[in-house]
Parts: C-alpha cells; structure tokens; sequence
C-alpha cells in the first residue's frame, strides 16, 4: 500500500496490459485459424452470482472476442480453477462490438444480447452487477 497525505491507496493488481487466458485464445483459434493471439485483457467482471465474462482483443487488434463463464464450482482464477466449456457453461464468440466512450462491450449468440461494462454484466434485460472488474469502473 502506498500512503500519501493520510490516504492509503492500494496499488494496480496489474500494472500492464495483460493477456487474455490461454483457453481463450486456444477456443479462438479453434472458431478461427487466422485469430491473432495471444489476446490482450479489455475487460473484465466478475459478479455475485456465478457468473464471470472477459472481453479479449486479437493482439493485432483486428477483433474483439466474448468469453462467458458460468461457474459451476470454482472461478477461472482460482488455483486448478475451472475452465468454461463451450456448450456447457461456457460462450465464446467473436465480432463484439465496442462503445469504447461508454466501455461498454456487447456480442449477440441467437436472440440474446450479452453485454459487458465494468458495473457489470447484462444478458438480455437480466443485468448482473460486478463484485470485481478490470479495469474498475
């Protein structure tokens, strides 16, 4: 911790752009050779209800990814944490679209809206708010 002036300030978890994980660049390549991995860390969040999102960028910057995880026992980040599985509790999917002025982040898979903010994560009208995101909000 860092103090200045009687304020205690916590220092960045993460003083660097930081990459994506593995899994998500490994699901990209598989929905798309060309992927430009390793992905770089736009945002992420983490909310109270078993539910945790990232929104990756292709290291050349080409494109934006969605990975969803609902988590079933452990989160990712945790030690021998769980890795999502597409179909199961697990999406990924490519062409996010980008409101960099507001971060907000959103990606469609059939008829539902996923979108990713650092408040929070809303699918549908359902918004599920973050207990943890990076960057903060």
């Amino acid at each position: 911790m860092v103090s200045s002036g009687g304020a205690t300030a916590k220092p960045s978890t993460i003083s660097r752009p930081a990459n994506c994980p593995q899994f998500i660049s490994d699901g990209a390549r598989k929905q798309d050779p060309g992927a430009a991995v390793p992905m770089q860390l736009v945002q992420y969040v983490r909310s109270s209800t078993n539910k945790e999102a990232w929104i990756c960028q292709e290291r050349d910057g080409s494109g934006l990814w969605y990975q969803g995880h609902d988590r079933v026992q452990d989160w990712y980040a945790e030690v021998g944490g769980e890795i999502p599985e597409e179909g199961r509790n697990g999406l990924l999917r490519p062409n996010v679209r980008a409101d960099t002025k507001n971060r907000s982040y959103s990606v469609t898979n059939d008829d539902t809206t996923y979108t990713v903010t650092p408040r929070g994560l809303t699918i549908g009208s359902k918004t599920y708010p973050a207990i943890q995101a990076y960057p903060p909000a």
